[in-house]
C-alpha cells in the first residue's frame, strides 16, 4: 500500500456512480455489522460485492484466524457512524501482501 494519505472524496459518487451505494463489509456476523479492517492503522475494508468480499473473508481467517461474513451496508450509514475516527476505506482488497493495491479514500463529510 502507498504511504501517500488517500484523498478525500467529494461525493460518494465519484467513485460509485451515487450518493448513496450499497457495499459489503466483513463482519463478525450478520446481526453486527462492525466492519473489520486494520485498527491500528485506521483501514475499513469495503467491496463492491459480496462475491469479492468471501475470497477476502477466507484469505483473513486463513492468515489472521480472523472469522467475518460479508454483510451488505448502505455506505452514508456506515461513514456516519464511524464518522469520530479517522478512517481511511480499503475498496476491493485483494487477499495478498499490500492487498492488491486496492482504491484507498477518506470519505467526504455526511448528515
Amino acid at each position: 500500500m502507498s504511504l501517500v494519505p488517500a484523498p478525500v472524496l467529494n461525493s460518494f459518487s465519484e467513485l460509485f456512480g451515487e450518493e448513496d451505494p450499497v457495499v459489503y463489509i466483513l463482519a463478525p456476523a450478520p446481526e453486527r455489522p462492525i466492519p473489520a479492517g486494520d485498527t491500528r492503522r485506521g483501514t475499513v475494508y469495503l467491496f463492491r460485492s459480496r462475491e469479492g468480499a468471501a475470497p477476502f473473508a477466507g484469505w483473513l481467517r486463513g492468515r489472521h484466524r480472523i472469522d467475518s461474513v460479508p454483510v451488505a451496508v448502505r455506505l452514508r450509514e456506515l461513514v456516519k457512524a464511524l464518522a469520530a475516527r479517522d478512517l481511511t476505506y480499503l475498496l476491493d482488497p485483494q487477499p495478498r501482501f499490500a492487498y492488491g493495491d486496492p482504491v484507498r479514500f477518506k470519505a467526504p463529510p455526511v448528515s
